[in-house]
C-alpha cells in the first residue's frame, strides 16, 4: 500500500497568499489592498517558518523568514513596481512549492516500524541507551503513544553508535523524530518498552519543539516505582513485577530540584577519583537522590568540574521550566536503580 500524503496546516493561508500576490501584480488595487497583502504574506511566511522548523525543513524555514521580513508591514520596503512584481511572482512560486514539500505521512506506521520522539540518549562505557515515546503525526498535531527503548542482541541490550546512525549522517538528538524497523518486543518484565530493532540506518523524519514536551508528554504517576522494602532510589525485581508496573520510564515535573556534583575517592576501584553527578528532587511528597546520566546537562552545567578539594557544587533549578525523565536501570544485584536520564528545560 502506498504512503498517503496529507497537506500541511499551512496550505489554506498559503493558497490565500498566492491568490493575493498574483492578483496584486497588475497594480490596479487601492493602497489599502497592498497593506493587507503585506500583513497576510508576512503572517503566512512566519507560519510556514514555524511549521518548517518543527519538521526539520530548515532551508524552507529560513527562506520563509526572509519573505516575512520583506513583506513585514511595520518597516516596509519601498521598491519600484517592476521589482515588486518580480518579488510577488517569486513568493507565489515559493509558497506553491511549500504546500507539496511540507506534506507529511498520514498513514499509520506499519507493524514492523516504530516512529518516536527521542527523549533521552545516555552513554555508559561507550554504549548508548536511546528511548522515547511513540507518536503518530496527523493534521493538525500529533498523538503520543507508548514508551520505546530500542535494544540490541548484545551487551545486555546496549547499542553502539554505528547501530543508531541516521541515514542522513550523525546520531539521533533530543527532540528528533526517528523511524526504525523493529523485529519484536523482547518481553522484558521490568523494561516492557524494550524492542529489538533491525540493523538498518535510522531515519530522521522531523523534530518537535521542547514546548510540546511540556504540553503533551508530562506524566503524573502517583509515585516513582514505590517500594515498601527499599530506599527511594531503587526497587527490587520481584516487587516491580508484583506491583504491576508497566513501564520503566516516565517524564515528571518535580516540586523541587537541585543538582549536586563533586569529585570523590572511589575506594572500590583502588582509590581512583570519580566524578559524582546527583539530582535531588521532591515529587509527590517523597525526596529522591538519583544519579544523573544526561551527557548534555553535563556539558552545560558541569564545566569546569569541581576538584576533589572543592567539595560539593550545588546548582538549584527552576522547576517551573524543568522536567525530569526518570529511568529504571537494568537489574544489578537484584535491584533496579532509578536514574535521571534527561533534564528537560523549557528555555
Amino acid at each position: 500500500m502506498g504512503v498517503k500524503k496529507a497537506f500541511p496546516p499551512t496550505a489554506i493561508p498559503t493558497l490565500i497568499s498566492i491568490v493575493m500576490l498574483l492578483a496584486g501584480i497588475p497594480q490596479f488595487f487601492p493602497y489599502g489592498y497592498y497593506t493587507l497583502l503585506r500583513l497576510v504574506v508576512c503572517g503566512t511566511s512566519a507560519y510556514i517558518a514555524y511549521f518548517s522548523f518543527e519538521k526539520g525543513r530548515k532551508i524552507i524555514g529560513v527562506i520563509s523568514i526572509l519573505f516575512a521580513l520583506i513583506f513585514n508591514p511595520l518597516i516596509p520596503l519601498y521598491l519600484g513596481k517592476e521589482i515588486w512584481a518580480l518579488i510577488d511572482i517569486i513568493a507565489a512560486l515559493f509558497f506553491a512549492i511549500t504546500i507539496f514539500v511540507l506534506r507529511f505521512e498520514s498513514k499509520p506506521i506499519g507493524k514492523n516500524k516504530k516512529k518516536f520522539v527521542v527523549l533521552t540518549r545516555s552513554v555508559k562505557h561507550g554504549q548508548y541507551c536511546v528511548a522515547g515515546r511513540e507518536i503518530q503525526e496527523h493534521n493538525p498535531g500529533l498523538t503520543v503513544g507508548q514508551w520505546i527503548r530500542p535494544v540490541s542482541d548484545h551487551d545486555e541490550g546496549a547499542v553502539n553508535f554505528l547501530e543508531i546512525m541516521l541515514e542522513s549522517g550523525g546520531l539521533p538528538q533530543f527532540l528528533d523524530i526517528v523511524e526504525i524497523e523493529v523485529k519484536r518486543n523482547v518481553h522484558n518484565q521490568t523494561q516492557p518498552e524494550n524492542w529489538l530493532f533491525e540493523k538498518k540506518k535510522w531515519k530522521r523524519t522531523g523534530r518537535v519543539r521542547v514546548s510540546s514536551i511540556f504540553s503533551h508528554f508530562v506524566e503524573n504517576p502517583p509515585n516513582l516505582w514505590a517500594s515498601a522494602h527499599c530506599q527511594p532510589d531503587r526497587i527490587n525485581t520481584n516487587e516491580y513485577i508484583t506491583n504491576g508496573y508497566d513501564s520503566s520510564l516516565c517524564i515528571i515535573k518535580p516540586d523541587t530540584f537541585v543538582m549536586e556534583i563533586s569529585t570523590v575517592i572511589n575506594h572500590f576501584e583502588g582509590g581512583n577519583q570519580r566524578k559524582k553527578r546527583r539530582g535531588k528532587f521532591r515529587y509527590n511528597g517523597v525526596n529522591y537522590d538519583l544519579a544523573i546520566t544526561d551527557p548534555e546537562i553535563d556539558n552545560k552545567y558541569f564545566r569546569p568540574f569541581p576538584r576533589i578539594d572543592d567539595g560539593i557544587k550545588r546548582i538549584p533549578m527552576d522547576t517551573a521550566k524543568c522536567l525530569l525523565c526518570i529511568s529504571l536501570a537494568s537489574q544489578f544485584n537484584g535491584y533496579h536503580y532509578k536514574l535521571i536520564a534527561k533534564v528537560i528545560e523549557n528555555e
